[in-house]
C-alpha cells in the first residue's frame, strides 16, 4: 500500500509502476466513468459526456496561444556544418543514452525498436537527420505528440480540471536527434556554461 504522494511518485518513475498505477484504476471503473463525464464548466454546471470533457480539459491544461503567429522562414544548414552535427561520433554518444523500456510518441517507434535494428537503419536514419537539418524541414509524423490525462493523487474533487495534468509522448527518433544537436552544442560550444543562474531544467549534470 503507498500510503504518501512521494511514495507514488516514485512507484510511476518506473514502467512497472505505471502499469500498476493504470491496472489500479481499471478496477474501479465507475469511477472513471464519472471522470470522463462529471467535469465542472465555466458556469459551474457539470459536463455530461467525454467529449465535453476533453473539450474543457484542452482549454484549461493546453490554452491557445493568441500571440500573432510569425510566418516561418527556413534557414538552411550548410553541408559542412551538417557533418559537424551529425557524425557517428554524435551519434554513438546519443545511442548510448537511450533508455529501454520507454513509451513511444504517435509513431509507436520505441527506443528498444530503434537499438535493435541500429545495425541496419543507422545509416538511413543519419541521412534523414542531416536532409531535415539542412532544409529546415522535419518529418511531419515526428512533430505530433501523444496526450495522456492522468489524475493527480489525493484530490479531494475530480470534477475540477485541475485535478489533473497532461503528458505529452512525441516521437522518439525526434528525441534522439535532438539528443545528437544537444551533444554537438555542449561539446563544441559549451552551452551549458551560458546558461543562466536561474536556468534549472536540462543542464548537463541533469541529463
Amino acid at each position: 500500500m503507498l500510503n504518501t504522494k512521494k511514495d507514488k511518485a516514485s512507484s510511476l518513475k518506473s514502467p512497472k509502476g505505471v502499469a500498476s498505477a493504470f491496472r489500479n484504476a481499471n478496477k474501479n471503473t465507475e469511477r472513471l466513468s464519472s471522470i470522463t463525464r462529471n467535469n465542472t464548466k465555466s458556469d459551474q454546471s457539470l459536463t455530461e459526456d467525454p467529449t465535453e470533457t476533453l473539450k474543457i480539459m484542452a482549454n484549461v491544461h493546453i490554452p491557445r496561444d493568441k500571440r500573432q503567429q510569425q510566418p516561418h522562414t527556413p534557414e538552411n544548414t550548410t553541408e559542412v556544418l551538417t557533418e559537424h552535427i551529425i557524425n557517428d561520433k554524435n551519434i554513438k554518444k546519443a545511442i548510448r543514452k537511450l533508455k529501454l523500456n520507454k513509451a513511444s510518441g504517435p509513431d509507436n517507434i520505441t527506443n528498444n525498436m530503434i537499438l535493435n535494428g541500429w545495425d541496419s537503419i543507422e545509416k538511413h536514419l543519419a541521412d534523414v537527420m542531416k536532409a531535415s537539418l539542412e532544409t529546415d524541414y522535419y518529418p511531419t509524423d515526428w512533430t505530433k505528440c501523444k496526450g495522456l490525462i492522468i489524475p493527480k493523487p489525493n484530490r479531494e474533487s475530480y470534477t475540477d480540471p485541475k485535478s489533473f495534468r497532461i503528458i505529452t509522448l512525441s516521437s522518439n527518433v525526434l528525441k534522439l536527434m535532438e539528443r545528437v544537436i544537444l551533444i554537438y552544442l555542449q561539446d563544441h560550444h559549451n552551452i551549458c556554461a551560458k546558461l543562466k543562474d536561474k536556468q534549472f531544467g536540462f543542464p548537463r549534470t541533469l541529463r
